[in-house]
């Protein structure tokens, strides 16, 4: 059984990556530009916001486009 700390910490990391999609997929286009998301700030988190980003966007929960004005990121369909 791992100890207490290592839960709370798991525990704390699904949930801040949970708010984080659903932060998204309440946007119009379930999209938002990755510069003003980066600027937000999710209630209680242990970690920055681009550490939650990059382990999104690794595990294939979002998607990344290049646009004229920069990256976007998109909740993945799939």
């Amino acid at each position: 059984m791992p100890p207490t700390s290592v839960r709370m910490y798991s525990r704390a990391f699904l949930r801040e990556g949970k708010e984080l999609l659903s932060l998204l997929n309440r946007q119009r286009y379930k999209e938002m530009m990755l510069a003003p998301l980066e600027k937000k700030r999710l209630r209680l988190s242990l970690l920055d916001m681009r550490f939650h980003l990059r382990d999104l966007i690794g595990s294939g929960h979002l998607k990344t486009v290049n646009t004229p004005t920069g990256l976007l990121v998109r909740v993945s369909k799939d």
